[in-house]
């Protein structure tokens, strides 16, 4: 069963220009992105394999990386990089590959298998979301849609 939280007006605290707003908002907004992140990781994507294994073919997805170059985009630790890059290359979903000019250095990038994964999975994530913003009215989808750009300024490192 579906549980559809009802709509609730903001919080006296969050209004604009309230510095305790902002907390508040923050308290309320925390909880629902990280639901909504989680639910769409939960998306099928590699059969057998976990949202972690789809997480990092994602983000090969912006070209050939080192392991510590993706670690560090991942925001995890080499160690955990290579243990879900194993089965990854098992599968022929990655390649790595020698870096000529130092032989210690290791490219890893996404196979032509691994790409055509990483679009399904994204359509399936895409669509998943879609029929989730269906349910809303069309008031609701315009507020989704204006809040977007503010939404995107807030993974930007300065403002």
């Amino acid at each position: 069963m579906v549980r559809t939280p009802s709509p609730r007006p903001l919080p006296a605290t969050a209004l604009p220009g309230r510095t305790s707003g902002v907390a508040a908002l923050a308290d309320e907004l925390r909880p629902v992105l990280v639901r909504l992140g989680r639910r769409l990781r939960q998306e099928p994507v590699i059969p057998e394999l976990g949202s972690a294994h789809a997480a990092v073919l994602t983000a090969l997805g912006h070209g050939p990386v080192t392991v510590g170059e993706l670690a560090a985009r991942e925001q995890m630790r080499v160690p955990s990089i290579v243990v879900l890059l194993a089965p990854l290359e098992a599968r022929g979903l990655v390649r790595r590959s020698p870096d000529p000019a130092d032989r210690r250095r290791v490219w890893i990038t996404r196979t032509v298998e691994g790409d055509r994964l990483a679009l399904t999975a994204r359509r399936a994530r895409t669509a998943w979301l879609a029929a989730q913003l269906q349910r809303l009215d069309s008031t609701e989808r315009l507020l989704v849609a204006r809040a977007l750009p503010a939404l995107e300024r807030l993974l930007l490192e300065e403002l």
